[in-house]
């Protein structure tokens, strides 16, 4: 075997670790399917020159420095008991005193008050020589306060906690994060457009029947793929294995979908997230808020992934969201095309979601965006000003899925 190319920064690595990740999801033949899995196998088992950096994080070896929720911390100490520790805490004395006297013991009261100390000299005093890490001391003592599983989520989070965790585990890195097996898919030609219209009409399958290992499985990618990117999101923190579907389809793509434990569901809205599979690779994730027979939802590529067939993604995800939950009306946030999201911007994030067929709900914006597609037509040259763009922020944009809206084009 040969032996791993050594890349200067910590950028150059990531581009090549990713361009490798591209193809394993993406290939155009078997015989790059074939390459792909080789090169990242020996990318996953080669020591990172960069482990801090934020460019690495997700790779084996590297560290990554955050702050997150109680739920998903304690997902991270489960699984990585060894690897992951308090980095700091912005928390006074005054609170971390005023915090323990509400989920401690009385008889602690002398150990609690006694004088001026941060959250880890504190926790250093109250622990003594009890086995396990900081963290771990701190978690299984909010754990077992009879308190409600918000106030608990309110506790840990007012200690302004940022933790340290270092990737060992030789699966759950972004390298070898693995959805359930299917047959591969090939993409000669990625396409930058496709039809919502066809696509969403295309008998879906029924989901694939899932042991709870994979069940699991399919929850700790979510949560990890999230976590490399100093993210998460409450379907995949919140996670009920009960709720949790995964559906196969064409040219190795799948759709796992993620429903919430009962606690944490809304009163109102369906919250349903999912994460997007390629060849069993995570390439997207995002959500979908349902009421009755509308649903408002977002799609985020994955970094590597970008540059991809995400047209085919976003067709697939409307499919998937109108078949199997019966949505009919498809809305997408200003946040999605620009609002405070300078990169949407930059992008043209608008164009992509006009061209699937989706329209601005306010009249005024939807003329706008009339005049402004007839001059990209006329001249391919043109690009639409940021001044426009950041103007079609100010109107939600939608897609109904019946014959009007796909007229047009």
């Amino acid at each position: 075997m040969d032996k791993p190319r050594k890349y200067p920064t910590a950028i150059a690595n990531r581009k090549a670790h990713d361009q490798i990740l591209f193809h394993l999801a993406y290939p155009s033949n078997k015989k790059e399917l074939e390459e792909a899995r080789l090169s990242i196998s020996r990318f996953s088992q080669e020591k990172i020159e960069h482990p801090y950096s934020q460019h690495s994080a997700g790779l084996r070896g590297s560290v990554i420095t955050g702050s997150f929720s109680f739920a998903l911390v304690s997902w991270l100490n489960n699984r990585f008991p060894q690897d992951i520790e308090i980095e700091s805490s912005a928390a006074d004395a005054e609170l971390v005193r005023l915090l323990f006297r509400q989920i401690l013991p009385r008889c602690e009261y002398d150990t609690i008050s006694v004088g001026e100390m941060d959250l880890l000299k504190r926790i250093q005093l109250l622990k003594g020589n009890t086995p396990g890490s900081m963290l771990n001391w701190l978690l299984e003592q909010i754990a077992a306060a009879d308190i409600t599983e918000q106030a608990k989520e309110t506790v840990f989070h007012s200690l302004q906690i940022f933790i340290r965790c270092t990737i060992t585990d030789p699966l759950l890195n972004v390298s070898m994060l693995k959805g359930p097996a299917c047959p591969s898919g090939f993409h000669r030609v990625i396409k930058k457009k496709v039809s919502i219209k066809s696509t969403s009409r295309k008998k879906l399958p029924s989901p694939k029947q899932l042991s709870l290992s994979e069940k699991q499985n399919l929850i700790d990618t979510a949560r990890a793929s999230l976590f490399f990117l100093y993210r998460e999101t409450e379907p995949f923190t919140y996670a009920d294995p009960n709720e949790l579907v995964y559906i196969e389809l064409e040219k190795g793509l799948g759709f796992a979908l993620y429903g919430m434990i009962p606690e944490r569901r809304l009163s109102i809205e369906s919250y349903i997230g999912y994460l997007a599979f390629s060849n069993g690779i995570p390439v997207a994730y995002g959500g979908g808020w349902l009421f009755g027979k509308r649903c408002q939802f977002g799609i985020n590529i994955l970094p590597a992934f970008r540059g991809g067939p995400s047209a085919l993604l976003l067709a697939q995800l409307i499919r998937v969201y109108h078949q199997y939950y019966q949505a009919e009306k498809f809305v997408v946030k200003p946040y999605q095309f620009g609002w405070q999201n300078p990169e949407a911007i930059k992008t043209g994030a608008f164009w992509f979601y006009y061209k699937a067929g989706f329209r601005p709900e306010l009249p005024v914006f939807n003329q706008l965006a009339k005049t402004e597609w007839m001059k990209i037509k006329k001249d391919r040259s043109y690009r639409t000003d940021v001044k426009t763009l950041r103007a079609f922020t100010k109107s939600a944009i939608y897609l109904d899925l019946h014959k009007k809206c796909f007229s047009g084009f």
